[in-house]
């Protein structure tokens, strides 16, 4: 009879390589996920010979984006990194609120920022460093008061009785100054704009910042 032929078998197993959105050698070897992935694969004996798979992980809190694999981004009014890795969580770094920038007030930036009283603006939360837009300005002081800006406080000039105080609405002041009237014996527009003794007295009213708002009078004339 006819030797059979060595190795007496046809045919060879080859390892099959590891799955989609994960790595290793080959199945035999071991597969794990890929950074950003969630899951196990096993080897076994039936096609697709593994079982199991890697999800991708959600982005997580404070950021947006489609998954850990495509990259994830903090949202407006936060700041910090998200770096996908291979272990539980699968992620690295977190996203932190923006504190309320300065002439401003609130809990932080995604939760909303007020400008402080006597400032003028608006902040809205970015996405890009500082992580907010928009600035809060001094108004500067009204009509008939004189100072740097509200903020900083702003006085009645000399002629002018009332007060000034700065709030957080437009137009981010309340109360005013009023221009006194000329007083008795005397004629003009107001004490700011002057005043002059009517005809027959004599005097001169000077404007000041402290009540009556202004100094003098005019007194009768002695007719000879």
């Amino acid at each position: 009879a006819k030797a059979s032929a060595d190795p007496f078998y046809t045919g060879s197993c080859t390892a099959v390589k590891c799955p989609a959105h994960s790595s290793g050698t080959d199945l035999p070897t071991g597969c794990s996920c890929n950074a950003g992935y969630s899951g196990t694969i096993t080897a076994t004996s039936a096609s697709p010979f593994f079982s199991g798979e890697c999800k991708a992980v959600s982005c997580p809190l404070h950021s947006v984006g489609t998954d850990l694999p495509r990259g994830c981004k903090c949202k407006e009014g936060y700041k910090g990194t998200i770096t996908a890795t291979a272990a539980d969580p699968f992620f690295m770094g977190s996203c932190t609120p923006v504190a309320c920038p300065e002439h401003s007030t609130g809990t932080n930036v995604p939760g909303g920022c007020e400008c402080s009283a006597g400032y003028s603006g608006t902040i809205t939360g970015d996405d890009e460093n500082p992580y907010y837009e928009g600035s809060c300005a001094a108004v500067q002081c009204p009509a008939g008061s004189a100072g740097t800006d509200l903020p900083s406080g702003c006085s009645c000039k000399a002629g002018f009785t009332g007060s000034v105080v700065a709030t957080k609405t437009s137009p981010f002041f309340s109360g005013g100054c009023k221009a006194v009237a000329c007083p008795a014996n005397s004629h003009g527009t107001d004490v700011p704009s002057g005043c002059s003794c009517d005809k027959g007295y004599t005097g001169a009213i000077t404007a000041t910042t402290s009540s009556p708002f202004f100094s003098g009078a005019c007194q009768a004339t002695c007719s000879l």
